[in-house]
């Protein structure tokens, strides 16, 4: 099976336009699974375009898409990283596919790699438009799990996830960075030689 070349996209996601591509598998008749892929910490949305194709060749759409402050999205900081935010591009990404032709709106997928598994990980309990979840090279916390026996928390997110007033959140003014690229740049993940030699 071969695929259309795929389609340049964009939606809007707590004020910033997201893009990224929509591909499509060829000679299948009637609606198709969707995955919706998003990229790690350390990366872009161009990053995944051969999973993103594997996808595709195998009978699915695909909607991949840069993190808004990465890539081709909108977004300040630059390369700044934001769960919640992140979370809601995913939400939003599911609506936006939702209302393309050719899509299985009952057949929804998120794919997250790295650090945004974590997102595709939470978006996939709390919404319901969701059937399947890949968490690719997942990052599932940084802490031992405390089990609430109550489930307070969990009710609480799941109540609120959705809604949450952004707005009073302060802005972060500088981004974490996976390498230092200049002197006098704000925090890294990865410093000094071994910035030097990391690959993604």
């Amino acid at each position: 099976m071969s695929i259309e070349n795929y389609e340049q996209i964009e939606f809007v996601s707590e004020g910033a336009v997201l893009r990224g591509r929509l591909y499509r598998p060829v000679d299948i008749a009637g609606d198709v699974s969707v995955v919706v892929m998003a990229h790690g910490f350390s990366a872009l949305a161009a990053y995944l375009d051969d999973y993103a194709t594997d996808f595709a060749q195998a009978g699915f759409a695909v909607l991949l898409f840069d993190h808004r402050n990465f890539g081709e999205s909108d977004g300040t900081p630059r390369y700044g990283f934001d769960n919640l935010l992140q979370i809601r591009g995913y939400r939003d990404a599911i609506s936006f596919v939702a209302t393309q032709s050719g899509i299985d709106k009952q057949k929804i997928a998120v794919f997250g790699e790295s650090a945004s598994s974590l997102g595709a990980q939470f978006i996939g309990v709390f919404d319901n438009r969701v059937r399947a979840v890949i968490a690719f090279t997942p990052v599932c916390g940084n802490s031992a799990t405390k089990f609430d026996t109550t489930n307070e928390k969990f009710d609480w997110l799941r109540a609120n996830w959705s809604d949450l007033d952004l707005s009073t959140v302060p802005a972060r003014e500088l981004a974490v960075r996976m390498c230092r690229l200049h002197e006098g740049e704000g925090p890294v993940i990865v410093e000094g030689d071994a910035a030097v030699s990391y690959t993604t």
